[in-house]
């Protein structure tokens, strides 16, 4: 008998339950000012304020968290991912203005499906046409033709409409492919199929799987 209770306390200590400490939830702070966000995020924009409002950058994820910065309407962010909490949807944002800003933001404000107003001007009084032209910028960039190793360059007119553009890209021999941009995606005038990536600070665009151009950020965005 002796032998066998030290075996019963021992089995009826095993058999109580484990309670593991509590832990607090996990909050990501934002890089601070100047960060340098991932060049594969996804590019949305601000969308759904009062008029007149401005959208608050927080430290953290969460109304308690101080404001670092503020956003408007239409003004373009890199998502950086999303989180729930205290019955919120947070994300984590960085801004395309220089020095950009990076923090959270109440998620139910930003979208990656925004469309510019129709007959929306552009904000920025300096982004004006070329004299003789009808674009915002023009210049080259570079440019690929499926069978054909070398990379050549295009030459380019964009037309902006805050986060919206038009972009026509002419080939050496004058074939020219003309682009749309709208909440972060780039689609074609007559319908081809168009798949884009990230590679560092420039889009790379390629049209039916036969055309390729590399289009930097700062040529859609008029930085």
């Amino acid at each position: 008998m002796r032998r066998i209770l030290p075996v019963l306390i021992a089995l009826a200590t095993l058999s109580w339950p484990v309670v593991a400490p509590a832990q607090e939830p996990l909050v990501i702070p934002a890089p601070t000012m100047g960060g340098n966000p991932s060049d594969d995020a996804a590019i949305w924009h601000v969308y759904g304020l009062i008029p007149g409002d401005m959208l608050n950058i927080r430290s953290g994820a969460g109304p308690a968290f101080r404001v670092i910065g503020a956003l408007q309407e239409g003004q373009p962010v890199r998502n950086l991912g999303c989180r729930e909490r205290d019955g919120g949807f947070w994300c984590r944002i960085s801004t395309y203005d220089r020095p950009s800003i990076s923090g959270w933001v109440n998620g139910r404000y930003i979208t990656d499906e925004w469309v510019p107003p129709a007959g929306a001007e552009p904000e920025d009084d300096e982004d004006r046409v070329i004299p003789g032209t009808a674009y915002h910028a023009t210049g080259t960039i570079r440019c690929q033709r499926l069978g054909d190793d070398r990379i050549a360059p295009c030459a380019f007119g964009i037309v902006r409409n805050g986060p919206f553009a038009e972009i026509d890209l002419t080939f050496s021999d004058g074939y020219t492919r003309s682009l749309t941009y709208r909440a972060g995606r780039f689609s074609a005038k007559d319908g081809a199929e168009v798949r884009s990536r990230k590679q560092g600070g420039v889009a790379v665009v390629t049209v039916n799987g036969e055309e390729t151009f590399h289009i930097p950020d700062d040529v859609v965005m008029g930085w």
